[in-house]
């Protein structure tokens, strides 16, 4: 027999809405005493999706040019939401869904719901897409300024914990994990520190062997931003 909790129902069990009235209902019912609506006692509150946090990230995200970036579509919508979720909450994907739950994840206009599983398919999306966003994001940085001349450029790495990883490899481990599989991260900016393209390297690569294809990358932007 499943364990009932002390309203008789279920702990695993779904709950039902609480029933609302609407406020013409209430005051036909109270039609005769209509100041019996101002005690608090015949007032339930619920809590409901808290916007103020993502509104917040939301805006500063459309200053950035952002939601442009990533498209209207469902895909887009989705990576925007991974993106405040980490910012609301540095969790996995999993975390990230349940977040939604708590959060007024529809400001973004998504229409649906959404899992982890599409977290993870998007995660393919925008790797399919990321030139395509990146250049989006450099062009709406670059309207009404001159093009940049100067561009900031880094390499990190970062170890593994699995063996399994199209690009680990064992390499220089700027983090002292000896044993471990790492990969390499370039990451290239313009003047004012912004970043304007991130690439994963195989965790064998040599510093210097990153530098071409960031090179690359400057002069594209500058050409068509």
């Amino acid at each position: 027999m499943a364990p009932t909790s002390a309203n008789g129902t279920s702990p695993t069990s779904p709950i039902a809405p609480p029933k609302r009235s609407p406020p013409s209902k209430l005051a036909l019912q109270f039609k005769g005493n209509l100041a019996a609506l101002s005690s608090l006692e015949q007032i339930r509150l619920d809590q409901g999706p808290s916007v103020g946090a993502v509104w917040a990230l939301f805006e500063v995200a459309r200053r950035l040019g952002l939601p442009k970036a990533l498209g209207p579509g469902f895909a887009g919508q989705l990576a925007l939401w991974q993106v405040l979720a980490r910012v609301l909450d540095q969790g996995s994907r999993l975390s990230a869904v349940r977040l939604a739950q708590v959060h007024a994840a529809a400001v973004l206009g998504l229409q649906r719901g959404f899992d982890e599983n599409d977290f993870y398919a998007n995660l393919g999306w925008l790797s399919e897409q990321q030139g395509r966003i990146e250049n989006r994001l450099f062009a709406a940085r670059g309207r009404g300024t001159e093009k940049p001349q100067l561009f900031l450029y880094d390499v990190t790495s970062s170890y593994l914990e699995g063996p399994d990883n199209a690009y680990g490899a064992y390499g220089y481990n700027r983090e002292g994990k000896k044993g471990k599989k790492q990969i390499v991260i370039g990451l290239l900016c313009d003047p004012q520190g912004a970043p304007v393209s991130t690439e994963v390297f195989r965790g064998n690569t040599q510093d210097p062997q990153t530098f071409a294809a960031q090179v690359t990358k400057a002069s594209a932007s500058v050409v068509s931003g």
